[in-house]
């Protein structure tokens, strides 16, 4: 049986339609109900070819709305495509324009650099060249002046400008050097001349200062010895011509010689030694005062030496020999020989 609402086909009997839930007529003739279904079903024929035209239809406009929709959706990842592929060329052509910038930047200061180093190198050259003319000219004068303050024997302004020139300078330096053992040799000449005449005092003064000019010069070193050398006669002499009591004005100035004596202080805290003081002069030959109690005589010049007797306070000896032994003189009396400590003083107070 079927619903005349909506044409669902039921069981026969049912009372209500199985779909829609509307009322069926159910007539207890058959024949009536078969008939009744038959008009349903023709009633029902043209709403079912509708409706099966209308879902036709829907799935014909769907299918069309789909396809319109995924055309869209393709579209719009086309143009997503495009975009990006736009956006991509765009970058890539910024970043080559950066490049072609930064080239051409590098480029033109590469070539301003390599203009100025070749402008700088000509200006550079330009002044080292005009600087070694400077030098070459001022060395030149150097050279000039050296020369005549050596003739003239001013050996050490001369040095002092020779030195001046530097190695670097080849062909002046080696002028410079030639002048240098130049004025050498002038120097020792004039110091011979110095020393022959005596003047050793000048000589050794001069040498010494020359000495510092030339260090290299043995010439100079030994007329520089030769010359203290005399100098030292001439003390030794100038003191043996000088008496005891002029010495002790002498060395008065520097030291207490009164109270070295008394305490024989000798050698001692700075002090001079005994035979420093005393020559073997003072002795020599002269009339002497035994200035002790009691001193000892001795069998040789050492203080280690036999005893063989004793000399007294007042007592004059005249020595005829004399010999040192660095501490004190040792004076022969004849019967043996005795220090010259005991008569000059040092034991006084015994």
């Amino acid at each position: 049986m079927y619903c005349q609402n909506c044409g669902h086909p039921n069981e026969d009997g049912a009372k209500f339609c199985n779909n829609c839930g509307s009322k069926l007529n159910y007539d207890s003739n058959p024949n009536n109900n078969r008939n009744k279904d038959q008009e349903t079903t023709q009633k029902l024929r043209p709403v079912r070819e509708d409706f099966r035209e209308n879902i036709n239809n829907n799935d014909s406009r769907n299918t069309h709305r789909n396809y319109k929709n995924e055309k869209v959706k393709l579209a719009d990842n086309y143009n997503n495509y495009l975009g990006i592929k736009k956006v991509i060329i765009t970058v890539l052509i910024i970043i080559f324009i950066i490049v072609l910038i930064v080239g051409a930047i590098r480029f033109a200061l590469i070539d301003n650099k390599e203009t100025n180093d070749t402008v700088g190198g000509e200006i550079s050259s330009n002044k080292v060249s005009s600087s070694l003319k400077n030098e070459s000219n001022d060395f030149a004068k150097v050279l000039s002046d050296a020369k005549s303050l050596i003739k003239n024997g001013e050996f050490e302004m001369a040095v002092t400008k020779l030195k001046t020139i530097p190695k670097s300078t080849s062909s002046d330096y080696k002028k410079a050097e030639d002048l240098l053992k130049d004025a050498e040799e002038r120097a020792v000449d004039q110091l011979v001349d110095i020393f022959n005449s005596r003047d050793y005092e000048k000589a050794e003064s001069l040498s010494s200062k020359y000495i510092e000019l030339f260090p290299k010069s043995q010439d100079i070193a030994v007329v520089n010895d030769r010359a203290k050398e005399e100098l030292g006669k001439d003390d030794k002499e100038n003191n043996k011509k000088k008496s005891i009591k002029e010495r002790k004005q002498e060395f008065s100035k520097d030291y207490d010689i009164d109270n070295i004596i008394s305490n024989d202080l000798w050698d001692k805290n700075g002090n001079p030694s005994y035979v420093e003081f005393y020559k073997a002069e003072d002795f020599m030959g002269k009339d002497l005062t035994v200035d002790i109690s009691v001193g000892q005589l001795r069998a040789s010049p050492s203080i280690k030496s036999e005893k063989k007797g004793e000399v007294r306070r007042g007592e004059v000896v005249h020595p005829t020999k004399v010999e040192s032994d660095g501490e004190r003189y040792w004076l022969y009396i004849g019967k043996g020989w005795i220090s010259s400590k005991l008569v000059t003083g040092e034991f006084h107070k015994e």
